[in-house]
């Protein structure tokens, strides 16, 4: 029985589990654990806490004690900066200010059988969020029939948020003093909420409306999935290696479908009224993950310990998230869309590898020093799909990069608090416009073309706080003694 109260206490720690933020094409931007979370994420090889149901299962042979561990961002902000982003000396701006728990986890150990290691865990795997409001209101020349210049107006909004849920076990085994195998399965539960409204108006001399022109989507998107993950871990005393393989995600029929609706409604100088709407209030839907094949080395070096950690995510070609079907509701005086490739929802990834990089260091006798940096490509293909032809939800292309800082204390009843910063940024220069509302186009039912003269901007800081309760004296201060760094340190005069 007492190797089942960290659950139960889990549990009501469930109770204040909010999401944390990511990026809407980025699959990295959110790390589990706080002592993984401060070197990077970089501990493929060398995770020896609760984090390993994610990192590496295959590890959980080599934890020794139950224990139950919550972390948390305890403040995140975030800013997106958009130079040009909707037009010429249109700037966008969306800033994000979160208070969030970020992990929360167990480890269930039994003298009866302590070769295996039990865990559980529910964390946000990804969120993102943007919410743009842009307006734009001049006086130019458009159409020739009215005299002077006419009032032209926009309006564009975007709103996009998507939250994935993972809730998942796993069990590790040791096979021997070196090597330990496990597997961890996850419930996944994936949201996402899109709406796109731009509306164009150009006014005569006499303000009475010559052109307008409406054109939005809208989805409502959920998903259940399965996923798992395989490891394998090991450890003597020269390096630790760890490598992971993660199954694309099982759709389960359950909670999992979408809601779309899609308007265009047109009206320009010297051509017919147009209008087209549809509407879906369910239908089958599916997003998929991509495989993961991930690996990490653990080393001694520079009088600490060196991580390394590479992941390769695999490719995923153009398909359909969710489309209109015969059952969807259509009005229309024309009986065809305008863009009749917008009506089904798409997405692709490219083949991406991500790197990430840590380095811990003995302070004192109770604290460790953790640092590390990592990058986190962006995945979406746009060689693939064009957002001008598709209805393409996201809107991002950045990659990110985050560096972090913090320290491991260990308490006198040897516990840990962790405790650190980190901070996500990226300075890209000549990106596509997410819109362009400030050049209309009356070939193009007054819509801009988009430019590549944006100026991407990201900064975000987050404030990460963890602590884990050890149910047993953990052995060694350091899990991290095992490494012989006196031998393992090439830049050793002694040796």
């Amino acid at each position: 029985m007492k190797n089942i109260k960290p659950f139960y206490l889990t549990l009501l720690l469930l109770v204040f589990f909010i999401s944390a933020n990511a990026q809407q094409d980025n699959l990295w931007t959110t790390e589990f654990g706080s002592r993984s979370a401060m070197v990077a994420g970089a501990v493929t090889a060398s995770v020896r806490d609760n984090s390993a149901i994610y990192y590496n299962p295959g590890a959980l042979g080599f934890i020794k004690n139950s224990n139950i561990g919550l972390s948390a961002n305890i403040v995140n902000y975030y800013t997106t900066y958009i130079k040009n982003g909707a037009g010429d000396g249109q700037n966008i701006y969306y800033p994000y200010l979160s208070f969030v728990p970020q992990f929360i986890s167990g480890v269930v150990k039994s003298k009866s059988i302590p070769d295996i290691t039990f865990t559980y865990a529910a964390f946000n795997k990804h969120q993102s969020k943007l919410d743009f409001f842009q307006t734009n209101n001049k006086e130019l020349e458009l159409f020739d029939q009215f005299p002077g210049d006419e009032k032209y107006s926009s309006t564009y909004k975007y709103y996009d948020e998507i939250i994935e849920t993972w809730v998942g076990m796993g069990a590790g085994y040791l096979l021997n003093p070196n090597w330990s195998v496990g597997l961890s399965m996850f419930f996944s539960y994936r949201s996402e909420v899109q709406q796109e409204h731009i509306e164009n108006v150009v006014f005569d001399n006499n303000e009475d409306i010559v052109a307008n022109t409406i054109f939005s989507n809208e989805l409502n998107f959920g998903q259940l999935a399965v996923i798992y993950k395989a490891g394998v871990a090991y450890q003597d005393e020269y390096i630790n290696w760890g490598a992971t393989i993660t199954s694309s995600g099982i759709r389960i029929g359950v909670f999992t479908g979408s809601m779309l609706h899609r308007t265009e409604n047109v009206y320009m100088p010297g051509e017919d009224k147009h209008y087209y709407s549809i509407y879906n209030d369910w239908t089958s839907a599916w997003y998929k993950h991509p495989w993961e094949f991930d690996t990490g080395i653990q080393f001694a070096l520079g009088g600490g310990v060196f991580n390394t950690r590479v992941t390769y995510f695999s490719r995923v070609r153009p398909y359909a998230i969710a489309e209109f079907d015969n059952e969807s509701t259509i009005s229309s005086n024309t009986g065809s869309p305008i863009y009749p490739n917008k009506n089904e929802v798409k997405y692709a990834t490219k083949p991406v590898f991500n790197f990430a990089f840590g380095f811990e260091k003995r302070i004192s006798n109770n604290i460790e020093l953790l640092m590390g940096f990592k990058v986190d490509h962006n995945v979406f293909d746009k060689s693939e799909l064009s957002r001008e032809d598709y209805w393409v939800t996201t809107k991002s292309y950045w990659n990110l990069y985050t560096a972090s800082i913090g320290a491991d204390y260990k308490t006198e009843r040897n516990n840990n608090i962790i405790f650190g910063v980190s901070y996500r940024f990226n300075n890209r220069r000549n990106d596509t416009q997410v819109v362009n509302i400030t050049n209309p186009n009356i070939d193009n039912y007054l819509i801009g073309e988009k430019t590549d003269t944006a100026d991407t901007n990201i900064n975000g800081f987050s404030l990460v706080v963890g602590y884990t309760f050890n149910f047993g004296d953990t052995g060694k201060k350091d899990i991290r003694e095992k490494i012989n760094i006196d031998k393992l340190n090439p830049f050793d005069s002694n040796e």
